[in-house]
């Protein structure tokens, strides 16, 4: 990792700053300012350890992508819930239920979900609980599936019917089975 003089001067007053407020990190924050103002390059990706790289960070796509697929979600819980029960047949609870990202496979996608969470955007959909919103499984393809259903609706999405909810559920199944 390159890093001008610039930036270190920044990080180097950043972690003179903190080893004052904490004073039980204070020798860590130390070390890493050491490492900066003496220019010792390969000491600098741990002082960024904790800042994800543009690889594994979230695209200003990708989170309107997120945010679709909860707002999705949110409809879906939404219009299920206005259906009298015997209009519920054939939808269960689990089918509107949002399942999370996998935390291997879409770690970014996990991580903005979370950060959300905690922002308190979705608490009907996401919890309060200690869920931590891994799925364990892929489920970006089956949500973009949906995603493509759920946006060619005419009616308003918080409103669905029976049947637009079902059409919208049905897209978790691959085309090709």
């Amino acid at each position: 990792m390159k890093l001008s003089r610039v930036e270190r001067w920044i990080l180097s007053s950043q972690y003179r700053i903190l080893e004052i407020l904490e004073p039980d990190e204070a020798e860590s924050y130390s070390l890493r300012r050491e490492a900066l103002d003496e220019g010792y390059e390969l000491e600098y990706e741990g002082a960024c350890r904790h800042i994800y790289d543009e690889q594994n960070g979230l695209t200003e796509a990708g989170c309107t992508e997120v945010i679709g697929i909860l707002d999705m979600y949110s409809d879906l819980r939404t219009s299920f819930d206005r259906l009298s029960p015997p209009d519920r047949v054939g939808i269960g609870e689990d089918d509107v239920k949002f399942d999370g990202f996998d935390g291997k496979g879409e770690g970014s996608q996990l991580r903005y979900a979370r950060y959300l969470k905690r922002r308190q955007k979705w608490s009907d959909l996401l919890g309060t609980g200690i869920d931590d919103l891994n799925s364990h499984m892929q489920t970006l393809e089956i949500y973009r599936r949906m995603l493509s259903v759920w946006r060619g609706l005419d009616s308003d999405r918080d409103a669905l019917t029976r049947d637009e909810i079902l059409r919208v559920v049905a897209a978790r199944i691959h085309p090709s089975n």
